[in-house]
C-alpha cells in the first residue's frame, strides 16, 4: 500500500510537471501571437495615419487652389472696375480740356 501511495504521488508529480510544461508552452504561444498581432496593428495604424495625412494634404492643396482662383477672380474684377473708372475719368478730363479750349 505504501508503494502504491508513493507511485500515485510520483504519477501526480509527473502529471503536474507535464501540465506546467504545457502551460508554459501555451503562455509562450499566447505572448508570441500577441506580439505579432500588436506589430500588425501598429503597421495598420501607421498606414492609416499615412493615408489620412496624404488625403489631408491633397485636400489642403485643392482648397488652396480654389482660394487662389477665387482671389484671382476677385482681383480681376477689381482691376476691370479700376480700368472702367480710369477710362471714365480720362473721358471726363478730355471733355474738361476741350471745354476749356472752346
Amino acid at each position: 500500500m505504501a508503494m502504491e501511495t508513493i507511485q500515485s504521488v510520483r504519477e501526480a508529480e509527473q502529471l503536474a510537471a507535464q501540465k506546467e510544461k504545457d502551460a508554459h508552452a501555451e503562455a509562450e504561444q499566447i505572448v508570441s501571437r500577441a506580439e505579432t498581432e500588436s506589430k500588425e496593428l501598429l503597421v495598420s495604424i501607421q498606414n492609416s495615419i499615412q493615408e489620412y495625412t496624404v488625403s489631408a494634404l491633397n485636400n489642403a492643396k485643392v482648397q488652396s487652389v480654389e482660394l487662389m482662383n477665387a482671389a484671382k477672380s476677385e482681383a480681376e474684377k477689381e482691376i476691370e472696375e479700376l480700368r472702367r473708372n480710369v477710362s471714365e475719368k480720362e473721358n471726363l478730363a478730355i471733355q474738361m480740356v476741350l471745354r476749356e479750349l472752346i
